[in-house]
């Protein structure tokens, strides 16, 4: 419901979790992967910019390193004032 707003919980606390959504790849490739790689850089970017007492917590972060898929599977953190 209510797919136009971003809601960064909207799938907290539901089990089983939803599958994950990817750009897919070959012949069904996304078009707008290259946007969506562009929007959560400046995403990423402005949240480091407005929240520097962003810290790792845990055990840091656990890497994906697939045929398809490199990158961050999970990146626990804190936020302190």
């Amino acid at each position: 419901t209510d797919p136009e707003r971003l809601g960064i919980t909207r799938f907290a606390g539901r089990a089983p979790a939803p599958r994950h959504l990817s750009f897919s790849e070959g012949l069904h490739f996304c078009l707008g992967s290259h946007l969506g790689r562009l929007e959560t850089q400046l995403a990423v970017d402005t949240l480091l910019r407005r929240a520097p007492g962003l810290s790792l917590t845990g055990d840091g972060p656990v890497w994906r390193d697939t045929v398809a898929i490199h990158g961050l599977d999970t990146l626990p953190v804190r936020l302190r004032n």
